[in-house]
Formats: structure tokens, C-alpha cells, sequence
């Protein structure tokens, strides 16, 4: 069974030495440093009937990805996952393509957003004690699967839901959704599967 640590401590030197060895290796040149990375910290937690909660950290992530106009490309890039026990727990690297082939005009409000996102939990999802958003953010992100598309901006949620099972309260698997942001009403076009 792994430790169990709730910390904020970014092991900067693990991440560091993995893009080393993979510089080193000849699978990465020595464009993708770590300098200006992304860190997320994936936490898993539950509450008791009688308000105690324990929280923990699976996973720091650091990420460096491509931009496009200052959005970043989210599945390109290099990914690296170190546990708080230091361990090296993933390594993610997928190479990508951009052609810029015209404009477009983003009309969806953050407001917009954040009411067709509380319309959508309220649809799709089973009764829930609470929403923790992990990241929301407009991005470039392909369809999965898709090998080459036509692409502009979309808006990135990515969430837990927090349910009730008898008296403790559980965090779903992380979630997230890809929005449309070229119609005043955003609507949902990518379901991404839990991660």
C-alpha cells in the first residue's frame, strides 16, 4: 500500500532529472526544459460522518506544453508524474504539429461558462455534495483519437465530483470536459474520459 502524504512539496530535482535522462537518451532534445512548468497536484480524500477528513497527494505533476497564440497545446508536450515518496510514477511525451489556418471569434462568457457548466453537472451527474475544479482554462486540444483536426479554442474544465456513501463523503476520479467558446451559449464537445 502507498504512503499516504498530504504535502505541497514540489520535488523540482526528481522532475529535473528525469528530463535529464530523457535529453541524455536522445528522446527529447533539449528544447522542452522544465523552466515555466505546469504543476498540479492530484489529491485523492474522504470525509467522516463526523466532519474529520483526511487528504493525501498521488501525484505531482509537471508539464511543459507547446503554445498557440498563448494557449497551451494540453495533449503535446512532455508530462512527468513523481509521487510525494519520490518516485518516478509516469512520464508522458507526445510530439505535435500546428498550422494556423485563419481566425475565429470566441463570443462565451466566463458567466456563460460557469452557468452551462452547473447545468451540465446538474444533467449529467448522480446527487452530489459538492464540485472541486481542478483547472478551467481555455486550451488546443485534439479530439481523442484524432490524428490531425481542425481545431480552435476550447475551454477545459477538469473536476472531481464529491458524493455521499452513507456517511462519509468520496471524490470521484477526476473528470473534464472540453467547452465550445464560439457560440454565446457554450456547449460540451469533448467528454474526456476519468483520469
Amino acid at each position: 500500500m502507498r504512503t499516504r502524504v498530504d504535502s505541497d512539496e514540489v520535488p523540482w530535482d526528481d522532475a529535473r532529472r528525469v528530463a535529464r535522462t530523457l535529453v541524455a537518451r536522445g528522446i527529447v532534445d533539449v528544447s522542452p526544459t522544465l523552466e515555466g512548468a505546469e504543476v498540479a497536484f492530484v489529491r485523492s480524500g474522504v470525509k467522516g460522518p463526523n466532519g474529520s477528513e483526511e487528504r493525501w497527494v498521488d501525484e505531482i505533476l509537471f508539464e511543459t506544453t507547446p503554445r498557440v497564440d498563448g494557449l497551451a497545446v494540453v495533449d503535446a508536450g512532455l508530462r512527468i508524474g513523481v509521487t510525494p515518496t519520490r518516485e518516478v510514477s509516469s512520464v508522458r511525451l507526445t510530439g505535435i504539429v500546428t498550422e494556423p489556418v485563419g481566425t475565429v471569434t470566441l463570443d462565451a462568457t466566463a458567466e456563460a461558462l460557469r452557468a452551462a457548466f452547473a447545468a451540465y453537472l446538474v444533467e449529467s451527474s448522480p446527487p452530489f455534495e459538492s464540485i472541486q475544479v481542478e483547472m478551467r482554462r481555455p486550451v488546443y486540444m485534439l479530439d481523442p483519437g484524432a490524428n490531425s483536426q481542425l481545431v480552435a479554442p476550447r475551454y477545459l474544465i477538469s473536476y472531481s465530483i464529491i458524493l455521499r456513501d452513507g456517511d462519509t463523503l468520496v471524490s470521484s476520479r477526476n473528470e473534464a470536459t472540453l467547452w465550445s467558446m464560439t457560440s454565446s451559449e457554450p456547449m460540451v464537445e469533448v467528454v474526456l474520459p476519468p483520469g
